[in-house]
């Protein structure tokens, strides 16, 4: 793997055995989805990956895929009815069962890791996404929930945010109630109203393509379903998996014209788990 970054040879070297790993978890799970007659697309920065490289962002430390409502929460199911689904070939699937992320799925490899506070590792992400009709007055109100959200002014709404599917009906209206003037109207607008918008635009046969109206993650810019549909395979690493219909309006929805720019060097390095301790997982794995 050879690339300009602040990445020391060995810790490339690191890297690289840590992404084939990776990609050993997704041929297992591509192989069951096709099983189960089940859809799913690369997806975020492993699309920009497949698009502009073939395979990983070289400084890329995980795997993100997507996979439409229907489909995203029979897999759900299938997770929650049977503890030991993935054990015979190898993978583990992670599915929140609290309700404090209804709109994901982990995937990990078995035996499985952990992190230094005994956390199990999951790198690869399963977001859900739905159709909606309406594509502007759609696509406008996911991209304002996020940028809300992300919004440094409202961090103290983050949390409650998180924990929302966990607060039963009352906790919740008495944890609005109690919010300082501008916090309350940006809760409503997150929390209730742009999701309730979203949810009431949404069809199998709408023309946008956006994540779970309860996720707070957004495309860049609007997506039409001509750009996802019909999947198709595309080279990853190798092998094939399955991608979006139209690569290049996928990574212009998703990062807008600049997609192809790489980051300053400084920045060209993992982003979700720290160098050593993926080391320390290859060794011990």
């Amino acid at each position: 793997m050879d690339f300009e970054s602040p990445l020391t040879d060995s810790e490339k070297n690191t890297l690289r055995k840590w992404q084939e790993l990776q990609v050993s978890i997704l041929k297992n799970f591509h192989k069951f989805m096709e099983f189960h007659k089940l859809s799913y697309w690369m997806d975020a920065g492993t699309v920009l990956g497949a698009y502009r490289h073939q395979g990983f962002v070289p400084w890329d430390d995980d795997i993100d895929l997507a996979m439409f409502q229907e489909d995203f929460f029979r897999l759900k199911n299938m997770i929650l009815s049977d503890p030991n689904l993935g054990k015979d070939f190898n993978l583990s699937f992670y599915s929140d069962r609290f309700g404090i992320d209804q709109q994901y799925i982990g995937l990990a490899s078995l035996p499985l890791l952990y992190n230094n506070e005994g956390i199990a590792v999951f790198t690869i992400d399963i977001y859900c996404a739905g159709r909606y009709r309406m594509k502007n007055l759609a696509s406008w109100s996911k991209v304002e929930r996020y940028s809300v959200f992300c919004n440094p002014r409202y961090l103290s709404l983050r949390k409650f945010y998180s924990d929302f599917g966990s607060l039963t009906r009352k906790e919740r209206v008495k944890y609005i109630f109690n919010l300082k003037p501008f916090e309350f109207r940006t809760a409503l607008l997150v929390i209730w109203i742009l999701p309730l918008i979203l949810s009431l635009l949404r069809s199998p046969n709408g023309r946008l393509v956006e994540y779970h109206h309860l996720s707070r993650f957004s495309f860049n810019s609007a997506v039409d379903v001509s750009a996802v549909l019909p999947l198709q395979k595309i080279p990853f690493e190798g092998h094939m998996f399955y991608g979006p219909a139209n690569l290049l309006k996928y990574n212009q929805a998703l990062f807008g014209e600049k997609h192809l720019e790489y980051p300053p060097i400084e920045n060209r390095k993992p982003c979700h788990f720290d160098i050593q301790q993926i080391e320390k997982w290859i060794q011990t794995g």
